[in-house]
């Protein structure tokens, strides 16, 4: 009789705690908080088209801890070739001011929602908003 007793106790928790999890795997795919995401993350995606570097910036929740950034924060481009940052509409509040000082470079996508610019040397500049909330790095080979 005890042993009944063990034995069906230990099948309802095991059905309980599954039931958990499955709801929760379920709960994450519906509101896209589950989310298998490489751990890596590339140079952003800069495309050349007219002889001008292009890459559009957003804003994005990333997938570690609670944290908010620009995307890309690693944006890679060559010397002496003309560079476009577009921003898309994710991109707001002071995130819309955007600096690279080493460059020497104070931009508002809340004005222009283009940045162009030539970078006449190499190296690596950190670029961020305005409060230094966000930020990332412009790699210039």
């Amino acid at each position: 009789m005890k042993l009944g007793i063990i034995i069906g106790t230990i099948s309802i928790l095991a059905f309980v705690t599954a039931i958990f999890f499955v709801a929760k795997a379920v709960q994450g795919n519906l509101t896209g908080n589950f989310v298998a995401e490489p751990k890596e993350e590339p140079a952003g995606e800069v495309v050349i088209k007219n002889g001008v570097q292009e890459v559009t910036l957003s804003y994005k929740k990333y997938p570690e801890g609670y944290k908010f950034n620009y995307y890309p924060e690693l944006i890679k481009v060559k010397k002496d070739m003309p560079v476009r940052i577009m921003s898309d509409k994710s991109i707001s509040g002071c995130y819309t001011s955007f600096n690279i000082p080493g460059l020497g470079i104070r931009h508002s996508f809340f004005k222009d929602k283009v940045l162009e610019f030539t970078p006449k040397k190499t190296g690596e500049f950190t670029f961020s908003c305005a409060m230094s909330m966000g930020g990332g790095t412009l790699v210039v080979k």
